[in-house]
């Protein structure tokens, strides 16, 4: 398996314990976003819409297979992580 399908799997672990941690479906985060019966709140469409900008680089772009692309990545990442609340 490629670095890049490892960090994907790492992406998609990420946003299912977001999906758990607010209560919604295991869905990609493309689906939650553009789905009209999901009421999401803004902070919850912030996320995801983050996320799914995270994907897109990770996805689209080998340089992450070098130091300062990976600590890009990183850094994404964390913010993700870190910016998760706990549903009320």
């Amino acid at each position: 398996m490629s670095v890049i399908n490892d960090r994907l799997d790492f992406l998609s672990d990420v946003l299912q314990d977001f999906c758990i941690l607010h209560k919604l479906e295991f869905l990609s985060a493309d689906d939650l976003l553009y789905d009209p019966s999901n009421e999401l709140t803004d902070y919850q469409r912030d996320w995801l819409t983050a996320y799914c900008q995270t994907w897109d680089i990770l996805q689209d772009n080998e340089s992450l297979l070098t130091l300062s692309g990976y600590r890009n990545y990183i850094q994404c990442v964390d913010r993700l992580v870190d910016s998760m609340e706990v549903a009320s």
